[in-house]
């Protein structure tokens, strides 16, 4: 666990210095064991490792307590990738292994949902080209108007959006039927 919230660390100091959280805010890059223990007992922390066995990346997620407006999600909150191992596909594969525990979850979630900011190359944009869409204000659940309340603090949340990617459901085919 050492190891992930290092690995979260590194990556969430990229944001630094761009102007994205508020002066004198404290915003404290890293990750709580606690989150990473409580996704770890739910099935859903997913670890990308280098050749050597070290963790390079990582996604938390946890299913929401309380069914929102599109029924009940899997929230992810925190998807992270060494910026040294960037840019080959780390985090397109942890969201994909997000994407496909909730799909196959037994509660038949609905999405998977998360907030983050909108035009920062490796945030929305990067969601965006792996199927999730930006939720509109009116369609935001109580918990979703919360989170965006705790981030006001140390963040400009008019730089921000939620976005959600549907889960599309698998079928299965018996032919012939007679």
């Amino acid at each position: 666990m050492p190891g992930l919230q290092e690995v979260a660390f590194r990556a969430d100091k990229r944001f630094i210095g761009l102007g994205l959280f508020n002066a004198g805010s404290s915003h404290d890059p890293g990750l709580p064991f606690s989150v990473l223990h409580e996704a770890q007992q739910a099935g859903l922390l997913f670890v990308a490792l280098a050749p050597d066995g070290r963790a390079v990346g990582l996604a938390t997620c946890r299913i929401d307590a309380a069914p929102g407006p599109f029924g009940l999600e899997v929230c992810l909150d925190q998807l992270s990738v060494e910026p040294e191992h960037g840019r080959i596909g780390l985090g397109g594969a942890l969201l994909a292994a997000v994407y496909e525990r909730a799909r196959d979850h037994p509660s038949q979630l609905s999405g998977v949902w998360l907030s983050t900011f909108r035009k920062i190359a490796w945030n929305g944009p990067f969601y965006r080209r792996h199927g999730f869409f930006e939720v509109p204000r009116q369609k935001l659940s109580d918990y979703q108007l919360n989170v965006e309340d705790w981030q006001r603090a140390s963040m400009d949340v008019s730089l921000r959006c939620f976005m959600r990617r549907p889960i599309k459901r698998r079928f299965s085919l018996r032919l012939p039927i007679r």
